[in-house]
């Protein structure tokens, strides 16, 4: 990629072989000099590659600055070269990521004053702060900073959707669709809808409990970094244990026993894994069977050896 824009990092060049797809995490920033021209444009960000594991290797930088443009030249070539979408929705919208044991815990009050938040984030929007100019503006009084409203969210997002490691959110677009103020009573409900180049597709709604809707969100959630690990590597082969399901009836019945447990719980022959090796298997959910194996997968938990929590997978 010759432009000026992009400057390659040179221990990883060997990645950045002709077809390898890349993805480009940048924040923007726009100074506005009239309606539909910007005064000056700064985009700054990383762009990755996934190596031969899967994971996301840093293999550039990108750092760009103009003056008075009608767009982003940055954005607009990264939309004209964008990989088609591999987006996967599920049926029925989805469903929730928050245990109705938890649904108390999205439950926020906005903080009554937005002085501390304005002098942390530097946003001195008196809009925010003075009720004069609230007035003066036509508001009913110093609205809520829609960045403190998007980091609550997105805390709640991290917690349910990424089990409190936030490097695995990859991508998290918000869109501000009403109005937060001081002392307001919001509440969030995430779904995971679909999958995204494997990633998990979650949206996101922000409300007061009144039911008017403040913020919608979106975002790609990278799957944890996981590592299948059996005892006794290297001592099994295909069809073991197969000569005395032949021979015996007493073996005969504990492997079907465990055939008919798989097959039930989780759609799969345990019998076929062992004879075949298959390096794929396929699980359909369609039927009502599919349905019930589809809560099992759903319902797995992964234990925390120092917290001693289990948390869904």
């Amino acid at each position: 990629m010759a432009k000026e824009w992009f400057a390659y990092r040179d221990d990883t060049l060997s990645l950045l072989v002709p077809g390898v797809q890349v993805e480009f995490c940048l924040d923007s920033a726009y100074r506005f000099k009239r309606d539909g021209v910007y005064s000056s444009i700064s985009t700054t960000g990383r762009a990755y590659v996934k190596s031969p594991v899967g994971a996301a290797v840093h293999v550039a930088e990108v750092l760009f600055k103009c003056g008075t443009s009608a767009n982003n030249p940055v954005i607009e070539y990264l939309r004209r070269h964008e990989a088609p979408s591999d987006e996967v929705l599920f049926d029925g919208g989805g469903y929730s990521l928050v245990p109705p044991r938890n649904d108390k815990m999205t439950h926020v009050i906005v903080p009554d004053t937005n002085w501390e938040y304005a002098r942390l984030s530097a946003d001195g929007n008196p809009i925010h702060t003075n009720a004069y100019i609230a007035d003066l503006a036509g508001l009913p009084g110093p609205v809520t900073h829609g960045m403190w409203t998007s980091a609550s969210t997105r805390a709640l997002l991290e917690c349910y959707a990424a089990n409190d490691e936030p490097e695995r959110i990859r991508m998290y677009q918000t869109n501000f669709v009403g109005m937060v103020l001081p002392k307001d009573q919001l509440r969030t409900k995430l779904l995971h809808v679909g999958m995204k180049s494997g990633r998990m597709l979650v949206k996101g709604m922000t409300s007061k409990v009144s039911g008017e809707q403040v913020l919608e969100c979106t975002a790609e959630i990278e799957q944890p970094t996981t590592a299948y690990v059996f005892a006794g590597q290297g001592s099994q082969e295909v069809g073991m244990g197969m000569d005395l399901y032949n021979q015996s009836a007493a073996a005969r019945s504990v492997w079907d026993r465990a055939e008919r447990h798989m097959v039930d719980k989780y759609g799969v022959s345990l019998l076929t894994i062992v004879r075949t090796n298959p390096k794929e298997l396929t699980v359909h959910f369609e039927s009502i069977a599919g349905e019930d194996i589809q809560r099992n997968y759903m319902s797995l938990s992964r234990g925390d050896g120092k917290t001693g929590d289990t948390p869904q997978l």
